[in-house]
């Protein structure tokens, strides 16, 4: 329904700054991942990812349990009370689950690409697509918002396991070929 589609646009807006600082981080993490991969091979890169995992994975948790307790008062405040029907503490923590499930996802995703492996991200998102076609459009026709909310949770939890499966099924040590342009590039202090 009309009203359905405006609630979840509605709430989508107020974890819509969570997507924009994922996306963010991914942009400075990159680099990041790139030099501990070249310089310690996996071990270092998922040292690197595991103190990333806890910083973005706890911001978008603290943000996303705030943002479910406290929004629907602040709809109600923003929208003056059109959507306070449709929203439900319940609908709010279905929302929630989204990005802090994502967020980890791009941690693997970014480690991926730092290992030069943009192959298997194409594969893990296509993954996530078809996914989406055949878990979460029968979940949203048959449960509404909520059903939405839920599918698109499940479905990004399996684009995390096939990404999480790509990654561990990579070699340790970037290959030799890889090495020389990166270290050539960094600055002298670095190498």
């Amino acid at each position: 329904s009309l009203s359905a589609s405006a609630t979840l646009r509605a709430v989508g807006i107020l974890f819509m700054p969570m997507y924009i600082a994922i996306t963010a981080v991914t942009g400075i993490l990159l680099p990041a991942f790139v030099r501990h991969y070249h310089r310690e091979g996996k071990v270092g890169l998922q040292r690197m990812m595991n103190r990333s995992s806890l910083l973005l994975v706890g911001f978008t948790s603290v943000y996303a349990i705030t943002l479910s307790l406290l929004g629907k008062p602040l709809l109600h405040i923003i929208y003056r009370g059109q959507y306070d029907e449709y929203v439900t503490l319940t609908l709010m923590f279905s929302f929630a689950g989204f990005p802090v499930v994502a967020a980890l996802q791009t941690i693997y995703d970014t480690a991926l690409r730092a290992m030069n492996r943009v192959n298997l991200t194409f594969w893990s998102k296509l993954i996530w697509a078809v996914a989406t076609m055949v878990i979460g459009l029968p979940m949203m026709l048959t449960y509404g918002i909520l059903g939405t909310n839920i599918g698109q949770i499940f479905v990004a939890l399996i684009a995390l396991a096939v990404t999480v499966y790509f990654y561990r099924g990579l070699p340790d040590d970037p290959p030799e070929e890889d090495l020389e342009p990166v270290l050539a590039e960094a600055p002298a202090g670095e190498r």
